[in-house]
């Protein structure tokens, strides 16, 4: 069977996440990254079954990791993603040394499912799903008393009701409900509305579950990211995502500064508006503090000769979604600034003159390349004997070696003879656009694109033929490779 990906598929990746004993871990975090450029893809959780799944995955090579930043925390390299089938990872992560009631299940019923009564009620369920009795649940208020004493219940009290089952008769207000044991913590199932809801009247209850799971997730979120931007743009967004969270977003200020606080535990990335990804693989535990620091101190100067004013210049850098140009002045010169460290390219429009490569460390100015149209001019090409009808065979055809390139854009044209100089002057190749004449060549190198009757034509009198075909870097690295 062809498992070759082609264009279009995607594969889905899933699996179950259990301790050493073989016990589900369920609401454990798990996410996936990309490793080639290291970014985040997606996030999720092991849901009840103890299952986690992540769908529509392009072929590449991925990272799992399972409750980053915790006792848990687990990971898988070198995830093969075909693109053509699914792919099943399996992960057993440590035991976890403690539990806690997580709120697995917080929902406002619908007014056929009241029962015509307002109330918050629920269930308790232990690690393995099944109902908890004889749990103490406790429901408060906003704006009670200080030495408010609030009502506790005990789940799986009632006869005409489910075990683990625990219910709350509530009024006007805004209630929480969590549960009290001495043994465990618990989240709080909190902004249970129950006055002034939109479109809706009462009756108003919600239902609301809790669950005794692994605590591989610490609930202190006290984690902080924080970071600087030297150079960067004054009121620049930077986003921060990852952490199974919702993205959230903060603007520079006066000093180019960001803070993130409130965090658990997880894997978080930090992008800057106009720039994309500017820090990735920030793993935290729910109490530390990560900093980012990334200058943009970086500058690019050079000069368009001969030199006079309104030159455009186009930079462009491939790991950061970085465009920008600039115009020279009456001096010729032209500037960058606000840079990252990377690799730039730099392209003087509306000439043939072959792109720039500079690197930047970010933090100071950086001398540019110096483009002199003068250099542009095409090399005159040989005068090549009109084709004859019946060539001769390849030990007497007039022409040892023809190179043929297409005319059709004359700027891209000048580019590739100034890129193909060293191969021309080392091979002593014939240059020339007419692909008729290719018939009185013994050998011959095809620079793409060529017309579909020259190739035709060349397979028929079965002449030796080198091809090379791509951008001006490729091009230029094929014929640096032919003899």
């Amino acid at each position: 069977m062809d498992t070759t990906s082609q264009p279009g598929q995607q594969s889905t990746l899933s699996g179950t996440v259990i301790d050493p004993d073989g016990a589900i871990q369920p609401g454990l975090p798990v996410s996936l990254h990309q490793t080639n450029p290291s970014r985040l893809v997606a996030q999720t959780s092991v849901n009840a079954g103890g299952r986690y799944e992540f769908g529509d995955l392009a072929p590449g090579i991925y990272v799992l990791r399972v409750a980053p930043g915790t006792e848990q925390a687990s990971e898988r390299r070198d995830i093969a993603i075909s693109g053509a089938e699914d792919e099943v990872q399996n992960v057993t992560v440590p035991k976890a040394t403690s539990l806690r009631y997580r709120v697995t299940g917080k929902r406002l019923l619908t007014p056929a499912e009241t029962g015509n009564s307002n109330h918050i009620s629920g269930q308790v369920l232990d690690a393995d799903g099944k109902p908890l009795d004889d749990v103490t649940v406790r429901m408060s208020w906003t704006g009670a008393a200080p030495d408010m004493k609030f009502p506790t219940v005990q789940s799986g009290q009632s006869p005409f009701k489910p075990r683990g089952y625990f219910e709350f008769v509530h009024t006007s207000g805004v209630f929480s409900v969590e549960v009290v044991d001495p043994a465990h913590a618990s989240e709080v199932a909190d902004n249970l509305i129950t006055a002034d809801m939109p479109q809706r009247r009462r009756p108003i209850s919600y239902e609301v579950t809790f669950q005794l799971t692994t605590a591989a997730q610490p609930m202190a979120a006290r984690s902080a990211i924080a970071g600087q931007i030297p150079g960067g743009p004054l009121n620049g967004a930077v986003t921060l995502s990852g952490g199974g969270d919702e993205p959230q977003a903060r603007r520079l200020d006066q000093q180019r500064t960001f803070r993130f606080d409130g965090l658990s535990a997880g894997i978080y990335q930090v992008s800057l508006e106009g720039v994309g990804v500017i820090a990735e693989e920030l793993i935290l535990n729910g109490t530390d503090e990560a900093s980012v620091e990334f200058p943009m101190r970086g500058q690019i100067s050079g000069r368009v000769l001969p030199a006079k004013a309104g030159e455009k210049v186009m930079l462009t850098c491939q790991e950061y979604s970085i465009r920008k140009t600039a115009v020279t002045g009456a001096d010729g010169v032209y500037r960058f600034a606000g840079l990252p460290a990377d690799d730039y390219t730099l392209t003087l429009q509306e000439s043939a003159l072959p792109a720039q490569k500079i690197s930047v460390d970010g933090r100071r100015l950086t001398e540019g390349p110096v483009f002199e149209r003068q250099t542009e001019s095409v090399p005159p090409l040989p005068v090549v004997p009109p084709p004859v009808e019946n060539p001769p065979s390849a030990s007497t055809k007039a022409l040892r070696h023809y190179m043929l390139l297409d005319n059709s854009q004359p700027a891209l044209t000048a580019q590739r003879l100034l890129l193909a100089q060293d191969y021309i002057l080392r091979t002593r190749v014939t240059v020339g656009y007419d692909g008729g004449a290719v018939k009185e060549a013994a050998r011959v190198t095809l620079v793409d694109p060529t017309a579909p009757d020259v190739i035709q034509a060349l397979a028929v009198a079965a002449t030796p033929v080198q091809r090379v075909s791509g951008d001006l870097d490729k091009i230029r690295q094929e014929l640096e490779a032919l003899q």
